[in-house]
């Protein structure tokens, strides 16, 4: 004893009695009756504690406190408590006693310390066990009746104290950490109607509200509410707990009257919703399709059940709609929306997990009942073969990572199967690598009904890593399998990937991984995400497949991927904080380190300007919604409230088919997105230009536009509405439109309708090879007409709304341009009431107008004018820089201002042209191609070989060097070069007339020196006061020498018609996200529950235990719509 006591003495006691207090849950709500406190005195072996009584103590805003004996009884009030003896020990006599623990004595008055009694009789055993046996506790429970007791909602904390006494001196043994509670009787109700998709009321259907708490395992189950729909279909759910954080899911479910197991009508697959969302939800209308029961078992090579973990994941959505890891069952049975497609995984107890892709669910017929039975026999499988580079180098080192291939061609690559699974044969086998040679042999598992298996060969040289990867799928009785890689350079820098062993340890594979980092333009990073990256080895003989992976919050926005170094096809990246993001990557872009990835935050607006007038729409998806003016009952969306009024998510809660727009009120350009699975990803963005770029020639006239959208494709199909001006299209003429040009994400040109074929059009837009969208890029077939009359056309003139409407399957970036018939104008008829003479009349200039977006030096570019009674035919241009929006105009002029000198004779036309955003240092070749009537020449005695065209430059005209290109029957055909643009006079001489001195026109065989008259010096510095409009000089920099003529104004330096409409300068482009911040959270659940794949990391632990526009005047008009 004395040597026990002088232990204690040096090394400080250690406490062996321990008090202790839990509760059955962390929170109670309006629907618990009770709380459930387990109370204990735990007494460790050869320790004696004379307990008297214990004293449970509940502190919050309601305060309580009982006092009870050994057996349970209640010493004082101790209202609404009841307690119940779960176990106790024998009262015994010890010689010497000690009871060591946490409290105070009466020789040490509320020091909290390891207190200890010196001997006597007292609760205990001898030995035999310890504090983790029931056998030495007394434990009793103590339920707290709260409905009786109305206590106040609040935080509260319990606390036990056990008193002990003998010989005159006393103890007091407390629990050294409280335990806390929240109770919270706040309740909310949820309620709505059922429906079938036609509207039409479902009763008796089942609405049921699973309530959950997230822990360490997943979800876990609170508590469950069910009402049954009435004739009406209105439900109402009342009495949920308001509880921030609980989880909250609503199941839909019309089950069949004489089969109740089985479903006739079903809502589709909810993720669980966090309270905050949940709980301010308005009436939910939800429509129900029809249902599949599908029914889950498993069986073994003898025909037994097999036990089972699950996840049914609906493979669009990518989310589990249905799933179990808290335990195991032998059969499940789940009811499904019949028009999706499922993966179901099964986890089985000792057993390889397995995947069944369930789609075409339509064959099974009308609200089928599929049995989907699990062979679960399995057999270990030998897979050798070589790991080649350049022709057999040799290697350091050498591994092979399975990892399980799920539908769609998907590995989870934060989850490899097991290292080494040799060691699962008996007798026990291992895995082996020779990297010298390059060889290798693994155990991989084969199932009756297929492992679908993907391998990622790693191997390394010195400091050089090398990769490659092979799908492979093995049956229970395949025969050992033979597989080689042809391994490539991989890309990133030394990471390891962590596998489990086969015995519970875990092991590192060395590799080289390639990291990336999602932000937005400040640098922030998500909280989380979900990425999809699309690779296509198939050309270097590997797989082509998508990795999955999730981005943590604790992660910087940081994730790494095994990828071979070569471009990565497409990325699809969905995150609560960010617009969801569909992309590519180059080999170049993956050479950084990390690679940036540079995402959108939820903000409406633009990037070059702020837009305030964006309205945003939710409607029904049908043949009577989805057109250019939907009904008003279409709307989804109360007409009496704002979005900011309104939670979106009631209309996407509902299950209904959707289609998404977003209209720019001021011009009406429209972007509707039919039929968007809002689910699978939140909204899509857009992108387009703030105004179209027109553009004229002869009687026609063009519109071209941009639209984009970065964002996955979730929808069915697009409907693009752009406003025209009616003031340019005669609108009883017709109307085409192509896709001139295909953009990448950056907004440049990929692909030109008159620069690359069909052949060349990117994959992704290969669907708009086929009907009805080839005329959109195909030259060689004709445009794709526009109707007047059916507004579900690929194309639609609404020509009351001045809106043509295209309908496209998807895009990423597309140019459409609109071809129309220009607005003829007729010269002025005299006005009056007859009883006087005719006004004035005047007639309009003749011109045409050009605009490109862009123009590049290696691509030169041609307008064919196409106007009759404009002599110029072709203008040629080719610049030695890129330039952006480039505007040509040519008038044909019937005088010239009076600062600038006639020609005397032999003028055939004048003509102005002006280039905007271009200068003379920009060009590097301008050739002009005209024409001229034979006519004219018989008509005035002159010679066609005598051509020139001038052109009036420095105070004087000068002759540029001209060539007859051809003849036909009507015309003759010229071409000459220019260094710029200007006035211009189409002239020629009589036949064999020598150039006259004085007639205006510095000819060919004349210079300044010998005909000054004619050919002016042009001053170096131009004077503006001379009365000499020089080069240099222009009506806006010095009106009084180069002022315009009687019927021109002044327009950005060039003296124009009065009749030409100004027309405005083209907008910059504008990017919108059409996302609102409130529907960003469906983005925020989706990608919480995408997060859920990380219990994939569970999902071998089984297999560890083996022992082995504006309206028209004159119009009818329309309602706003």
């Amino acid at each position: 004893t004395l040597a026990i006591i002088g232990l204690l003495i040096i090394s400080g006691p250690i406490s062996a009695v321990l008090v202790n207090v839990g509760t059955d849950k962390t929170t109670y709500t309006a629907s618990d009756n009770s709380v459930v406190f387990t109370v204990d005195v735990d007494v460790e072996a050869d320790e004696r504690i004379p307990v008297k009584n214990l004293t449970l103590t509940i502190s919050g805003p309601t305060n309580k406190n009982c006092v009870f004996n050994t057996t349970g009884d209640k010493l004082t009030t101790c209202q609404n408590l009841d307690i119940t003896v779960v176990n106790t020990m024998g009262y015994n006599s010890g010689n010497p006693m000690f009871g060591y623990g946490y409290g105070y004595g009466s020789d040490q008055i509320y020091n909290t310390t390891n207190q200890t009694f010196g001997s006597g009789d007292g609760f205990g055993y001898a030995s035999g066990y310890d504090y983790t046996q029931l056998a030495g506790e007394l434990r009793y429970q103590v339920t707290w009746n709260i409905t009786a007791d109305s206590p106040s909602d609040g935080n509260y904390a319990a606390n036990l104290q056990a008193f002990a006494e003998a010989n005159g001196n006393w103890r007091v043994y407390m629990d050294q950490s409280p335990t806390t509670f929240t109770i919270n009787t706040d309740t909310f109700s949820f309620s709505g109607y059922t429906y079938d998709v036609s509207k039409n009321p479902l009763n008796n259907t089942n609405v049921t509200v699973g309530v959950y708490t997230i822990g360490q395992q997943g979800l876990s189950l609170v508590n469950s509410y069910s009402v049954l729909s009435n004739g009406t279909g209105f439900f109402n759910i009342t009495n949920l707990p308001s509880v921030n954080s609980y989880m909250f899911k609503p199941v839909v479910i019309k089950y069949n009257v004489s089969n109740p197991v089985a479903a006739d009508y079903v809502g589709q697959s909810l993720p669980d919703f966090p309270y905050r969302e949940f709980g301010s939800l308005g009436s939910v209308n939800f429509y129900l399709k029809e249902a599949a029961t599908v029914n889950v078992t498993t069986f073994n090579e003898t025909g037994d059940l097999v036990p089972f973990m699950y996840m049914i994941k609906d493979t669009k959505l990518g989310y589990p709609i249905k799933e179990k890891f808290d335990g195991h069952v032998q059969q499940v049975t789940a009811h499904l929306p019949a028009d999706r497609n499922y993966s179901i995984q099964l986890f089985p107890q000792m057993s390889m997990p397995v995947n069944y892709l369930l789609n075409n669910v339509s064959d099974y017929g009308n609200m089928p009942q599929i049995d989907v039975e699990f062979n679960l026999t399995e057999g270990f499988i030998w897979v050798s073969g070589y790991a080649n580079y350049n022709n057999g180098d040799t290697f350091d080192d050498l591994r092979i990572v399975p990892y399980l291939l799920e539908s769609d061609e998907m590995v989870f690559e934060q989850h490899p199967m097991p290292y080494n699974m040799s060691a699962w044969r008996w007798p026990q086998k291992s895995d082996s690598y020779d990297p010298s040679i390059g060889f290798y042999n693994m155990t991989l598992i084969g199932s009756a009904m297929g492992a679908d298996i993907m391998l990622f060969a790693t191997a390394r040289n010195g400091s050089s890593y090398y990769g490659a990867f092979e799908s492979l799928t093995l049956n229970a009785e395949s025969s050992d399998r033979e597989l080689n890689f042809t391994l490539h350079p991989l890309v990133g820098s030394e990471a390891n990937i962590t596998l489990d062993g086969p015995m519970g340890d875990r092991v590192n594979v060395t590799t080289l991984k390639k990291s990336f980092k999602l932000q937005n333009s400040t640098g922030s990073t998500p909280n989380s995400a979900h990425v999809e990256f699309q690779v296509d080895y198939s050309s270097l003989d590997s797989a082509a497949f998508t990795f999955m992976a999730d981005v943590q919050s604790t992660s910087n926005g940081i994730f790494s991927l095994p990828i071979l170094n070569t471009s990565v096809d497409e990325v699809n990246i969905y995150s609560p904080n960010f617009a969801p993001l569909k992309t590519s990557l180059t080999q170049s872009n993956l050479q950084s380190s990390p690679t940036i990835i540079n995402m959108t935050a939820f903000n409406p607006g633009g990037i070059d300007e702020v837009m305030s007038d964006l309205k945003i729409g939710m409607y029904t998806s049908n043949t009577t919604c989805d057109v250019p003016s939907p009904p008003s009952g279409c709307s989804l969306i109360p007409q009496d409230k704002n979005l900011d009024e309104f939670h979106p998510l009631t209309v996407v809660m509902g299950g209904g088919d959707i289609s998404f727009r977003m209209r720019k009120n001021s011009n009406n350009i429209t972007v509707h997105y039919v039929k968007v699975d809002m689910l699978a990803s939140g909204p899509p963005d857009v992108a387009f230009d703030s105004s179209a770029n027109s553009s004229e020639s002869g009687n026609s006239v063009e519109e071209a536009w941009r639209f984009g959208s970065q964002g996955p494709e979730i929808y069915d199909y697009v409907l693009l509405g752009m406003p025209y001006n009616e003031s340019n299209y005669d609108e009883r003429g017709s109307f085409n439109i192509r896709i001139e040009l295909l953009y990448d994400d950056n907004w440049n040109a990929i692909w030109n309708i008159s620069q690359n074929t069909t052949a060349q059009i990117p994959s992704s837009y290969s669907d708009y090879l086929n009907e009805p969208y080839r005329g959109y890029v195909d030259s060689s077939v004709s445009a794709v007409s526009c109707s007047k009359t059916v507004s579900t056309s690929t194309c639609y003139v609404n020509t009351d709304d001045n809106m043509i409407w295209m309908k496209i399957p998807h895009f990423s970036g597309v140019g459409p341009t609109v071809n129309g018939v220009k607005v003829y104008t007729a010269p002025e008829t005299p006005s009056g009431d007859g009883a006087g003479g005719a006004g004035a009349g005047s007639t309009s200039t003749p011109y045409a107008l050009k605009l490109w977006l862009a123009i590049y030096p290696e691509t030169p570019v041609n307008w064919e004018i196409g106007k009759d009674n404009i002599a110029l035919t072709d203008i040629y241009l080719a610049v030695k820089n890129q330039l952006k929006t480039v505007r040509l105009t040519v008038e044909s002029l019937s005088d010239l201002p009076f600062s600038v000198e006639k020609i005397q004779k032999g003028l055939y036309q004048y003509l102005n042209v002006t280039a905007e955003n271009v200068a003379v240092d920009d060009l590097d070749s301008v050739k002009i191609k005209f024409k001229i009537e034979k006519s004219w020449f018989e008509e005035n005695n002159l010679d066609p070989d005598t051509v020139l065209l001038n052109r009036y430059s420095g105070s004087v005209w000068t002759g540029l060097e001209t060539s007859m290109t051809g003849e036909d029957d009507t015309y003759y055909y010229y071409e000459a070069s220019t260094p710029g643009f200007s006035y211009f006079a189409i002239t020629a001489n009589e036949s064999g007339e020598a150039p006259v001195c004085g007639n205006g026109i510095c000819e060919e065989g004349e210079d300044y020196n010998s005909c000054s008259s004619d050919c002016h010096k042009p001053a170096e510095t131009p004077v503006c006061g001379n009365k000499v409009c020089e080069t240099g000089e222009d009506c806006s920099s010095c009106l009084s020498d180069c002022s315009c003529a009687e019927g021109y104004v002044c327009v950005d330096g060039i003296c124009k018609s009065s009749s030409i409409k100004k027309k405005s300068p083209k907008k910059s482009i504008v990017i919108l996200l059409l996302i609102i911040s409130t529907i960003g959270v469906i983005v925020w659940l989706i990608n919480s529950l995408k997060e859920e794949h990380k219990v994939r990391g569970k999902k071998f632990k089984e297999l560890e235990s083996k022992e082995t526009p504006k309206k028209k005047s004159g119009k009818k008009k329309k309602s706003d719509k």
